[in-house]
């Protein structure tokens, strides 16, 4: 790519407007933001994804019957910035569950010590802090849905974490040591 003397990227003959190409960067980068790091979830990306999937291709044959060929070829590169922040929401969802299942080792060896000491599971998690955790760990890094879900029962108790919030609800039973997923 070279820049033009309007300021305007080319590839070849095309010339991308940079207007176009920072706004949708712009949007993508936030959409980026809220949906991996806030939200957690990869909602939001799939969305603008499937949306610019289907306006694109009908702006670019519009130009195309117009006979503006530089224009309908611009409309082909906007969904590039989306399709990136979907790979990167897809990264940072998967980073963020395998970050939630390494802190569940630690949080049900800390439920185990606590259940050998005392013959049953704690009624909270906040009950293992001091003596078994300095802390309860955040299951993920996003700003919502970070909190590990935990189910005490009469013999046991489960404990988990949303893959994929709302839904997606992963769980691990303390009494048969093995993983269900719910929703």
């Amino acid at each position: 790519m070279s820049r033009g003397a309007e300021s305007n990227w080319r590839v070849g003959q095309l010339v991308i407007d940079p207007l176009i190409r920072s706004r949708h960067w712009a949007l993508a980068g936030l959409v980026l933001v809220i949906d991996g790091l806030v939200l957690g979830q990869a909602g939001l990306s799939v969305l603008m994804l499937t949306v610019w999937l289907l306006v694109c291709p009908l702006l670019a044959i519009f130009w195309l019957v117009r006979r503006e060929q530089a224009r309908s070829a611009r409309w082909a590169l906007v969904p590039l910035p989306y399709a990136l922040a979907l790979a990167l929401v897809a990264l940072t969802l998967w980073g963020n569950n395998q970050l939630a299942l390494s802190r569940t080792t630690t949080v049900v060896a800390a439920l185990d010590a606590y259940h050998a000491a005392r013959g049953v599971y704690p009624r909270h998690l906040s009950e293992l802090c001091s003596e078994f955790l300095p802390s309860v760990p955040r299951a993920k890094f996003t700003l919502t849905g970070h909190a590990f879900i935990y189910v005490p029962t009469d013999e046991s108790a489960l404990l988990g974490f949303n893959s994929m919030p709302p839904f997606g609800r992963r769980l691990y039973d303390l009494r048969t040591r093995a993983w269900t997923s719910i929703d």
